[in-house]
């Protein structure tokens, strides 16, 4: 990563969601970042991570600041004293104070979810959201590909290393692994009681497999601890974590996203969101349980789609 000087002017991407999100945005900035080898600015919102952007030319890193956390008013005037100017503006988040953030760095051009110049129904109403903010970047060279930019998350050989020596002493030969994630925002999550129904089940009937459970809260399925272990590590340890994984369960959460650039088959769990928009892309094999609300997803239904699934990827 460079940092350029105050006379710098090229392009900055705007950037101020969940950390699920910037999975999401990835191959969108790396499309981004493939026309302006030079460098391109990120303007990060607080608590995002840039390990995701390794290898890229990032020119600069610019935090922006809530002005009022709750309302989600970002600090328009802080952000733009602290960033340099651009001539060109990408918005991949929906927050009012993009479009001044622009006018105040001096870009020439701004696209993105709030410029009247992009339908935000380009792709169809029912398009992922992996290929809706794509089509914002496409503005700028319409020859860009999808299928081009969505490799895996490219992770530090440190994590890499460490994950893989941290599964290859939970899995014995021949085993094969579930990985669990079942923590996100409060309406987003199901039941521990649920997860542990179907979790119990699906080891009882698949000895060739163990899980490994990530969640950073304290979290207990009352599964054997010769099948089950808990993880709590930092977020890119657990995503090189992933890559190892042969199967995935879940709710809508990064780790789903994680997954599913990682091309790991999975199940995701869905209620106030809808997984046409926000579920699996890229995995080859995977399976949606949704209802009107997270307690009204049945954990009989999960374990079918789970077993189907193992059915499925089976060699």
């Amino acid at each position: 990563m460079t940092t350029p000087g105050a006379d710098w002017k090229g392009p900055a991407v705007f950037l101020v969601n969940g950390i699920g999100d910037q999975l999401i945005t990835l191959p969108a900035v790396r499309a981004l970042c493939s026309r302006y080898p030079s460098g391109i600015q990120l303007l990060l919102g607080e608590g995002m991570l840039s390990f995701y952007y390794q290898g890229l030319p990032i020119a600069r890193v610019t935090r922006v600041w809530w002005k009022d956390c709750e309302k989600q008013l970002i600090d328009v005037e802080r952000a733009a004293a602290a960033a340099l100017p651009c001539d060109l503006f990408v918005s991949l988040s929906r927050r009012e104070g993009a479009p001044a953030l622009a006018r105040q760095m001096g870009a020439a051009r701004s696209i993105g979810i709030l410029d009247a110049s992009i339908d935000e129904s380009e792709g169809g109403s029912r398009a992922h959201a992996f290929d809706l903010l794509f089509a914002i970047v496409r503005h700028v060279d319409a020859a860009l590909r999808f299928d081009d930019f969505s490799g895996p998350p490219v992770l530090s050989s440190a994590a890499d290393a460490a994950a893989a020596r941290m599964v290859a002493d939970w899995r014995r030969p021949g085993e094969r692994l579930l990985f669990v994630h079942p923590e996100t925002k409060a309406d987003k999550m199901w039941s521990p009681q649920h997860f542990s129904w179907v979790l119990n089940r699906f080891l009882a009937g698949h000895p060739e497999y163990r899980a490994v459970v990530s969640s950073l809260d304290a979290v207990d399925f009352n599964l054997s601890p010769e099948r089950v272990h808990y993880s709590s590590h930092h977020l890119e340890l657990t995503m090189a974590m992933v890559r190892h994984a042969d199967v995935f369960l879940g709710v809508d959460s990064c780790f789903l996203h994680a997954a599913d650039m990682f091309r790991v088959p999975g199940v995701g769990l869905f209620g106030p969101t809808d997984p046409t928009r926000w579920g699996f892309r890229l995995s080859p094999v995977f399976r949606h349980v949704q209802a009107e609300t997270m307690d009204a997803i049945r954990p009989e239904t999960v374990l079918e789609a789970l077993e189907q699934l193992v059915g499925a990827r089976a060699p």
